[in-house]
This record gives structure tokens, sequence and C-alpha cells, in this order.
């Protein structure tokens, strides 16, 4: 009889144990890394976006490299989510990718501010999506 018992615990603390796992395809860490990731994006995303504002070519260019070098963190940290919030994110990081070369590539403020009001609406379209696919608080 006491066997019985222990093989019903022992069986129902691995179904147990197995099931919790079920629909949660993330790995471990990856939604914390992302939104970590994520928040870095914003924060070197808005120095560069003030530089531009406060008419710094140079200096929004020297950002440049930090929002490049934070896009590069999240499309990495993103490889650990599910492959349908991969999906869902990736896109929108290749659009700001792209849009991001032609910033600095700009000769002028007002071309350079052309490209950020697309930048801006992409980058917030990105931000969103990685927050709710990683939820983000």
């Amino acid at each position: 009889m006491r066997s019985i018992i222990v093989t019903a615990t022992a069986s129902s603390l691995l179904a147990v144990s197995l099931l919790a796992g079920c629909g949660k395809n993330d790995l471990p860490g990856a939604q914390g890394a992302v939104c970590d990731a994520r928040t870095n994006l914003q924060t070197s995303f808005q120095k560069m976006t003030d530089d531009l504002q406060a008419g710094n070519l140079g200096d929004a260019k020297s950002s440049l490299v930090a929002v490049t070098t934070s896009l590069a963190t999240l499309a990495t940290a993103q490889q650990g989510l599910a492959q349908e919030k991969k999906d869902a994110i990736k896109p929108k990081l290749d659009a700001i990718r792209t849009t991001l070369v032609s910033v600095g590539s700009a000769t002028s403020m007002a071309e350079a501010g052309a490209i950020l009001d697309t930048a801006k609406t992409q980058m917030t379209d990105l931000v969103d999506t990685v927050g709710t696919s990683a939820e983000c608080k």
C-alpha cells in the first residue's frame, strides 16, 4: 500500500512539473533581458533625438552608435523568446535599423529631422510590440 502511495505521489509530481512548462516557450530570463534591452534602447534613442533637436548633428551621429548597439542587444535578447514573439518583433527591428542608417547619412538638419519623424514612429511601434511580447512592466 505504501509503495502505491509513493508511486502515485511521484507520478503526480512528475505530471505537475511537466504541465507547468506547457504554454510557456520562453527561455528562462529571456523576458527580463528583452525588457532591459528595450529600456536601454529607449534611453539611447531619446539621447539621439535630443541631440538632433538641439542641432547637434555630430553628437547625434555619435549617439546613433549607442542606439545601434542597443538594437543589436535587443535583437540578441529577443532570440530567447518564443517563435511567435520573435516573428512579431523582427520586422520592426529591421525597419528601424533601415531608417537609422538614413539618419547616419543625413547631410542636413532638415533631412535628419524628416528621417527622425519616421524613426520616432517606428521606435514607438517597436517599443510597444516588445513590451507586449515580452510582457514588460
